[in-house]
């Protein structure tokens, strides 16, 4: 049956939550700095499980029992019904669902569905739960392979969910039909900060999409677009066309390791580093490129795109990570790019990785 652990590391006794590769659901609440989460486990764990949270008393663990007379394993579908309805109707602040969570003093602020096989209605039911729930700040659905469907269910609910912060969906096997509905949910919640749409399944069409929802994620600090095989050049030309000229992008940290991206897109981004702020404009509301980090580990860059990203970063003062390890440089492009550390606008602390043991600080 579902628990609710405490506080403690999960790794205590031998136990560790993290590294359970088929945990069905999870949920995490901030109570006054306590964080419990609620996780339903296969049977095979639960004797350990329960040992561990009847283990200590007063930190805060507290059981979520199923109804008497149904079933604990995940897979009981009855039983995973109510797992969503307690979810659910904790979320939209239900004071009964409350009250068998300490007493109603749960704030939910983040909620993980990882390895989890939830039924589209029961999908619906949690992000209607989650848009409800005003202290949300954080979601994320790992590994359930829901697709652009589920996708698609997940942008419906959550659309001006303007309190959240974060919204992770990967490895979920989304598509450009799901890349076309996350351009919706985007536009719609300007306040989102952080956006991991990892070990997807998103094409170049897919990122054009996304791309046209960006302007107006003036807060966005960190997108995660990694191992999406079939992400190549055009995707990135047109991510660098739609936020290269947008005075209030503040996006620092972007992520494409894994993906398929040559020499055009490696150009793309370099025109994007050496922009210069506008003059006369203040470097708080437009400093160029804002970029800090750039993963462009594990692509196709041969040496004219490594040439064309240093011309970018000698002009650049404000980029400090870049990470082209696992590329096709020759010395030749490796040596081109180091040459840009310690030389014109070069950021004290700035570091390139080269191949996947080299570091080299300025």
């Amino acid at each position: 049956s579902p628990r609710v652990f405490g506080p403690r590391q999960f790794n205590k006794g031998g136990f560790d939550l993290n590294d359970v590769p088929d945990t069905v659901a999870s949920t995490e609440y901030d109570m006054g700095g306590r964080g419990l989460k609620i996780v339903e486990l296969p049977p095979q764990l639960q004797p350990r499980a329960d040992a561990y949270a009847h283990g200590g008393a007063g930190n805060g663990q507290v059981d979520l029992e199923a109804p008497e007379g149904q079933g604990s394993h995940p897979g009981d579908s009855e039983h995973r019904g109510e797992v969503v309805r307690r979810m659910a109707d904790a979320l939209k602040g239900d004071e009964e669902a409350l009250a068998s969570l300490d007493r109603g003093k749960v704030t939910p602020t983040q909620v993980k569905l990882i390895f989890d096989r939830f039924a589209n209605d029961d999908l619906r039911a949690i992000c209607q739960g989650i848009k409800q729930c005003r202290t949300m700040k954080s979601v994320e659905f790992g590994c359930n392979s829901f697709g652009d469907q589920g996708v698609s269910i997940i942008c419906e609910c959550l659309r001006h969910a303007d309190q959240l912060r974060s919204i992770a969906i990967w490895g979920n096997s989304v598509g450009d039909e799901g890349a076309h509905s996350l351009m919706d949910l985007l536009s719609s919640c300007p306040g989102l900060v952080n956006v991991v749409l990892s070990n997807n399944e998103i094409t170049d069409s897919g990122l054009t999409s996304l791309s046209l929802a960006l302007p107006s994620c003036t807060a966005l600090r960190s997108l995660d677009l990694s191992v999406n095989a079939a992400l190549s050049d055009a995707g990135v030309q047109s991510l660098v066309r739609a936020l290269k000229d947008e005075a209030s992008c503040s996006l620092e940290n972007l992520n494409l390791n894994n993906d398929s991206v040559g020499n055009d897109g490696a150009k793309a981004l370099a025109t994007w580093l050496a922009k210069r702020p506008r003059e006369g404009a203040s470097t708080v509301t437009d400093s160029g490129c804002p970029l800090i980090t750039l993963d462009l580990s594990y692509n196709m860059v041969e040496d004219t795109g490594a040439r064309a990203l240093a011309e970018g970063l000698e002009k650049n003062g404000k980029l400090i990570e870049l990470n082209l390890s696992g590329n096709l440089l020759s010395d030749s492009g490796a040596h081109r790019l180091l040459k840009t550390l310690g030389k014109g606008t070069d950021v004290p602390g700035r570091s390139i990785l080269i191949e996947e043991m080299t570091t080299v600080r300025a």
